[in-house]
């Protein structure tokens, strides 16, 4: 019975190890986790160290294994040059785009979007009612947000990797949005160019995020992006409608 509660303990100490996956990792939770089993267990706990040290040997030397620890051990600097601080240039090229065409393009497809999309009159009618100046700055708003999350990555606050994580990720949504819009309009929509240009960009992103983050950790990091950049949204256009005077 004694044993097969210290295989039963075993199993899970190692499961909760190899969670870790990165050797610098399981090596930092190395004493928390000899010091809970040596309670129950004393005899276990002194060879517990060789034995996950034997498993790291293991993991290190699978080709596919050896190659995703060295990708992961080297994200975090590459994140700060390639994802980070270039994330706002990307949804500067982005909105530029939207900026430029969207209200000329909104007024030229009024008619025929009442007709396709009737349901979503009340959102045609918004967006028609969105001047150039008053979308200029409602995506100068949300560049302000990207700047100040940025920056709060770069002196590295409080779950500052989540914040960003969450609005990188909201990015990435609302690209593939605009694919669906040109998908169901069956042509071109304000957008969809540098949604294209900058896709492969969201994808490593998006990738990158994956490898440091667990599936439950990544959809509550989408969920809480998209639903905070919609309400932003909102605030964004009302703002620039405000400040042109738009109503």
């Amino acid at each position: 019975m004694m044993c097969e509660k210290t295989t039963k303990s075993e199993n899970h100490l190692f499961q909760k190890a190899l969670s870790f996956f990165i050797k610098d990792k399981i090596m930092e939770k190395l004493p928390y986790l000899k010091k809970n089993n040596s309670r129950e267990n004393p005899f276990w706990a002194k060879d517990f160290e060789e034995r996950v040290k034997s498993h790291i040997f293991a993991l290190e030397n699978l080709p596919f294994l050896r190659i995703r620890i060295s990708l992961e051990k080297a994200m975090s600097a590459l994140s700060v040059f390639i994802l980070v601080l270039s994330f706002p240039i990307v949804f500067v090229v982005h909105d530029a785009e939207e900026v430029i065409v969207q209200h000329r393009w909104m007024l030229a497809h009024r008619e025929s979007l009442y007709l396709r999309f009737p349901k979503a009159r009340p959102m045609i009618n918004h967006l028609s009612s969105l001047n150039t100046k008053a979308f200029a700055i409602a995506a100068l708003e949300e560049l302000f947000v990207l700047i100040v999350a940025t920056c709060y990555v770069l002196v590295d606050g409080i779950y500052s990797t989540q914040v960003w994580s969450a609005l990188f990720i909201a990015f990435s949504f609302h690209l593939f949005v605009h694919f669906g819009q040109a998908i169901l309009f069956r042509g071109y929509v304000p957008g969809v160019v540098t949604s294209l240009i900058v896709l492969p960009y969201s994808l490593y992103g998006l990738w990158s995020i994956w490898l440091i983050t667990s599936g439950i950790e990544f959809l509550l990091l989408a969920i809480c992006g998209i639903v905070f950049i919609g309400v932003n949204l909102k605030f964004a256009h009302w703002l620039g409608m405000k400040i042109t005077g738009e109503k």
